[in-house]
């Protein structure tokens, strides 16, 4: 049970790229890897080819991200580790 809000540890947040044609199966890899990452689509008008994705974790799972993100690094760029 948390006592205070100094309790909280901060999460880290990355920002991710992929091509609209790709970001169906990325959310279904975030997804299977159920825990590790939440993550959101950040806004983007009709016809944009890209779509960029903000993940967030706790600290203790960053580097676990990390590997993964470089298992799939053809079809997805770190814009802000």
């Amino acid at each position: 049970m948390l006592k205070a809000k100094t309790d909280l540890v901060p999460a880290y947040k990355m920002i991710i790229r992929t091509s609209r044609e790709n970001s169906a199966y990325l959310y279904q890899l975030l997804e299977a890897h159920e825990g590790l990452t939440a993550y959101s689509t950040l806004p983007f008008k009709a016809g944009d080819l890209n779509r960029d994705v903000e993940l967030i974790m706790a600290p203790g799972q960053v580097s676990e991200v990390k590997s993964l993100l470089q298992d799939i690094s053809d079809f997805v760029t770190v814009l802000k580790p």
